[in-house]
């Protein structure tokens, strides 16, 4: 749910591949646990609590965001990157948060979306939760350029996987104020400070400073990197096997000092484990990086319309709860990864308008504070 700009983006590759299976975890646990399961409950399989273990793979998109992030300023030291950084950041978010806003009231409209009929059909509490109001053009417009950040309701969402952006916009300002304020000097005290606060209020913004040290010290070439090198594969299994056992025996909810902790033990045992990174950064997971936030953004739409209509059908058919539930997996997943490659367009517009936004707010800001630098490059550039 954030870009890496320049020449570092090809280096890490391997954040892409996190983000991407990061929201396929998402997805299937939108489907599995929220749909399908409750149909069948022979899909409640120990072995399927971790790929669906969406909570785990919200708190991974947090640290990543964190890391990809703050990596430009590690790289440039350039105070400016955290100026553009801090003005494209809405911008970016709000036109596919509006994009997929509108997708949402215009299946609503359409009479599309059957997700209430299939709550009581599979007996889905998740399912029958959403559009529980009446929807409308101008509280759509509110909600995707307003309330989805500073008034967010999650009785009265037209996505519900968008409580999550208000985390990023509040975290994206942490990540620039921390590297603002504190640049390369006093930062060790300043992420002491900020994780203390964090995990003192229980608040999911933990995960972005995480994602911040994580950057610092892949970055930096000191011992403490060397040593995480040495010790990354012995990591990254225990956190594998850490990850499984909590998505199986810690009770929910969990909170977000745990999710936080577990997200950046995995984002950390990626980063410094080469054989890992490389996993990360092969072609198909570099793919589903690259659809990852359209994935996120786009897949609930199928499970109200398509997936509800198909498991109703399939059941008016005759066909049981388990077989029935089992087709509409097969079915969906496809479906929702063409229908995130449909909105890859609203993603490139949405990284296109954030650069002209911080590149015109930049333009004027040098013509107030240096009125004869802006003449001199007025005059410059006339013919």
């Amino acid at each position: 749910m954030s870009e890496m700009n320049g020449p570092t983006t090809q280096r890490n590759g391997f954040l892409d591949g996190l983000r991407g299976w990061a929201a396929i975890m998402v997805l299937l646990a939108h489907l599995i646990r929220g749909v399908a399961s409750t149909a069948a409950p022979a899909l409640n399989k120990p072995f399927l609590l971790f790929p669906t273990d969406g909570d785990f793979a919200v708190y991974v998109f947090f640290v990543v965001s964190g890391f990809a992030l703050s990596w430009q300023y590690f790289s440039t030291k350039s105070v400016k990157s955290l100026t553009s950084l801090a003005v494209k950041r809405y911008p970016r978010l709000t036109l596919p948060i509006l994009a997929s806003s509108l997708i949402g009231f215009l299946v609503w409209r359409s009479g599309l979306m059957f997700n209430h009929a299939a709550a009581a059909a599979v007996n889905s509490p998740w399912l029958d939760s959403a559009y529980g109001f009446t929807a409308s053009f101008v509280d759509c417009l509110k909600f995707a350029l307003f309330d989805v950040f500073f008034n967010y309701d999650p009785q009265h969402s037209y996505n519900g996987v968008l409580w999550t952006m208000s985390i990023e916009l509040y975290g994206s300002m942490l990540v620039v104020g921390l590297l603002a304020v504190f640049g390369v000097s006093n930062r060790v005290i300043a992420y002491l400070g900020a994780a203390l606060v964090c995990a003192l209020i229980n608040s999911p913004l933990l995960a972005f400073v995480f994602g911040i040290v994580i950057a610092d010290t892949y970055h930096a070439r000191s011992r403490l990197r060397s040593v995480l090198e040495s010790v990354a594969p012995y990591l990254a299994v225990l956190t594998l096997i850490g990850c499984v056992a909590a998505s199986i025996y810690t009770p929910y909810p969990r909170d977000a000092r745990f999710l936080s902790m577990l997200a950046a033990f995995s984002v950390l045992s990626v980063s410094f484990c080469a054989p890992a990174r490389r996993v990360f950064e092969w072609p198909i997971s570099r793919s589903l990086g690259h659809i990852s936030f359209p994935l996120y953004l786009t897949h609930m739409f199928v499970l109200l319309s398509f997936t509800s209509w198909f498991f109703l059908t399939l059941e008016s058919h005759g066909l049981g709860k388990q077989a029935a539930a089992n087709y509409v997996v097969m079915a969906t997943v496809p479906l929702c990864l063409l229908g995130a490659i449909a909105f890859l367009p609203v993603e490139s517009a949405s990284i296109r308008l954030s650069r002209w936004f911080s590149r015109v707010c930049l333009a004027r800001d040098v013509g107030v504070l240096n009125p004869s630098r802006a003449a001199a490059s007025e005059t410059k550039g006339r013919p």
